[in-house]
């Protein structure tokens, strides 16, 4: 890439000139139009990239349209206006937020229109400029991005590099790395590409629970759609099921007959490679490159890693207590966690696992499509990026009402009054309202409350009655 085009990106940048509005819905509205108009190439290209039928792959298009679209219709020119001439009116702007200036992103190989996309789209919309490294490939939807964005004559917003720029120019950007993985090589890469502001995504393990007290039938069509869709490449597609021992015949029975029906409909991928064995399991299904795994040893790494596309491990569980040791064993947090339980167990379950997302009686579609959720941020369905993420807090205040000045925290300490508020400071948090210690405890109470609700009563009408017998016997026996 020529240099010169960072250039133009750096004084776009600096000069603020995506921050009109008029501007960023320009740019967004060109995107959407060169890919609208090229929708078709890009199916093409998407089938042979990421070895996915046709339906697929036009859904990985209409994704990454439909990304454009939300962040367009997003941009309101009254909310901006309001925003941005609320301190000349000599009101306060506390939600003002900029731009960070520059966002540069490495895309995943996987559906890499739609994470390029997506990234790029949220940037806009909050007035940055973007630049995308797409290094020299075989596959085609890079190379149709680097023609089509080129088309866009938009060289002072958006630039494409094919090699990694200068690290003085990169530490000056946000990075969107969409292409890290949860190893030691991941540390290595974010200190090469990224400062502690980046948005890093990593796809980490996810685990289907199917409880005894959950829908069975529903658990195993989600289960198996996850596997089969897209060849099973998503990054939050199931890596292993634990289901419970009293309905895992009857689980696996649905389940087989889900991925034999699916796989007489869908073409058989290219891509997979074959999966090393491990003791400790055997495999129970292996239909057109879709292997189902049965791990008998809890010790076997296949239960406690990611697993290839299309490779789906299965271990039966004895309780909730069981499903939850299991996962916690490796003491790293989920990407995503299915459960397939009642709702008390759901509870149980989602409290004592590590998640960064719990998901009860369904997989999200969407979250097949596209990198993983950057860290740090939760995992929204609706969005992939939003515009916070590519903003930076700059309120604004402005004097008057209970605003505090300098000035007179300064004539506070000439008055000498800085001990005085030291001690206000030093005075006692009011009480929580709980009883002081040593006082009656929970079952104390309860036991009191049993005897004036209960025992009390009944005692004074045993008195009473008593009473009145008593007078009675003494009627008639005394002759009155």
């Amino acid at each position: 890439m020529n240099p010169s085009n960072l250039e133009l990106i750096t004084t776009t940048a600096l000069e603020g000139r995506m921050r009109d509005l008029r501007t960023r819905q320009y740019v967004l509205r060109s995107l959407h139009d060169k890919l609208a108009h090229n929708a078709e190439e890009l199916v093409q290209a998407i089938q042979k990239d990421d070895g996915i039928s046709q339906a697929e792959a036009q859904l990985v298009v209409a994704a990454a349209l439909m990304e454009v679209r939300v962040h367009y219709d997003a941009l309101d020119l009254d909310q901006e206006l309001e925003r941005e001439y609320r301190i000349a009116r000599g009101k306060p702007c506390l939600e003002q937020r900029g731009p960070h200036g520059i966002v540069y992103v490495i895309p995943d190989a996987y559906t890499c229109l739609f994470g390029i996309v997506a990234a790029l789209s949220a940037a806009f919309e909050a007035g940055n400029c973007g630049v995308v490294e797409l290094n020299p490939t075989l596959r085609h939807t890079p190379q149709l991005l680097q023609q089509y964005f080129s088309e866009l004559n938009l060289e002072d917003v958006l630039a494409i590099t094919t090699e990694r720029p200068h690290a003085d120019f990169v530490e000056e950007c946000l990075v969107v790395d969409q292409a890290s993985e949860e190893s030691s090589q991941h540390l290595i890469r974010r200190q090469e590409v990224a400062h502690s502001g980046a948005l890093v995504s990593i796809p980490q393990r996810t685990v289907a629970i199917v409880d005894r007290t959950g829908d069975i039938g529903a658990a195993a069509k989600e289960i198996a759609a996850c596997t089969v869709l897209f060849h099973g490449q998503g990054r939050y597609s199931v890596d292993q099921v634990l289901v419970n021992e009293f309905v895992a015949e009857d689980f696996f029975s649905i389940l087989k007959g889900e991925l034999l029906s699916a796989a007489s409909e869908k073409p058989q991928a290219g891509t997979r490679s074959n999966r090393e064995t491990y003791s400790g399991s055997r495999v129970v299904l292996d239909l057109q490159g879709i292997k189902v795994v049965e791990v008998h040893d809890r010790s076997s790494p296949l239960l406690h890693q990611r697993q290839p596309a299309q490779v789906l491990c299965i271990h039966k569980i004895t309780s909730l207590d069981d499903a939850i040791d299991t996962v916690n064993e490796t003491k790293k947090q989920l990407g995503a966690l299915y459960l397939f339980t009642g709702s008390d167990e759901a509870k149980y379950l989602s409290q004592y696992i590590s998640t960064r997302a719990t998901f009860v009686d369904h997989i999200p579609p969407e979250l097949q499509i596209g990198p993983a959720y950057p860290i740090g941020f939760p995992t929204s369905i609706t969005q992939r990026y939003a515009r916070a993420m590519f903003e930076i807090p700059c309120p604004e205040r402005v004097s008057g009402g209970k605003v505090r000045q300098l000035a007179t925290v300064w004539q506070h300490i000439k008055g000498g009054k800085a001990s005085s508020i030291l001690s206000k400071a030093c005075g006692p948090l009011k009480l929580t309202g709980q009883g002081k210690a040593g006082a009656m405890d929970f079952f104390a109470q309860g036991m009191l409350l049993n005897l004036v609700v209960c025992v009390l009563p009944m005692a004074a009408l045993s008195v009473v009655a008593t009473g009145k017998g008593l007078a009675f016997l003494y009627q008639k026996f005394s002759g009155h």
